[in-house]
């Protein structure tokens, strides 16, 4: 049954990244619709492994102008640095608590996340640095997005898409 399930995520997951979206239709909306079945029930106790692809910017500030001659406000405004890479989260659900480990390339730091969900929707904080993930979590994928927290010194806007690769529920691996 397990096997059975990973091959129909895999597969539905394979479907949507091929542009199953009808003429005119949003392929997010397509994906949305199509995962209305696939939404964790409030009690599932399992582990979903997600990749995918991520891909952000972050903004450092500059020091504060001692002048006002162009290259000091140039220097105050900071560096942008865009960054994205290949994406990979283990999620383990107990009921609605959630906790998990990243990875990734492309500027992406390992990480634990510890966080909560209701319904679809997941909402994960960065162990290390405080970063909050907002997403829709589902048994085929993970959408989101990660900032930093306001009044950070950097700046951090990351895009998350990813599929689930490997499903675990833990009540039926205890039959």
């Amino acid at each position: 049954m397990i096997l059975f399930r990973r091959i129909v995520i895999a597969a539905s997951a394979f479907a949507l990244s091929q542009g199953g979206a009808s003429a005119g239709q949003k392929p997010s909306a397509t994906a949305e619709a199509a995962a209305v079945g696939d939404v964790l029930p409030p009690d599932f106790r399992g582990r979903i492994t997600y990749a995918g692809t991520h891909e952000g910017r972050v903004t450092t500030p500059g020091p504060m102008p001692r002048r006002l001659d162009l290259r000091s406000i140039a220097r105050a405004a900071g560096r942008t640095r865009e960054y994205g890479g290949a994406y990979e989260l283990v999620l383990e659900f107990d009921g609605n608590a959630l906790s998990g480990r990243v990875s990734g390339t492309g500027g992406l730091v390992a990480t634990t996340l510890s966080g909560t969900r209701r319904g679809d929707r997941c909402r994960l904080i960065d162990d290390r640095y405080g970063t909050i993930t907002e997403a829709r979590c589902t048994a085929s994928g993970f959408t989101g997005t990660a900032r930093t927290q306001p009044g950070s010194r950097q700046n951090m806007t990351m895009e998350i898409e990813a599929s689930a690769v490997d499903f675990v529920d833990a009540e039926r691996e205890d039959q």
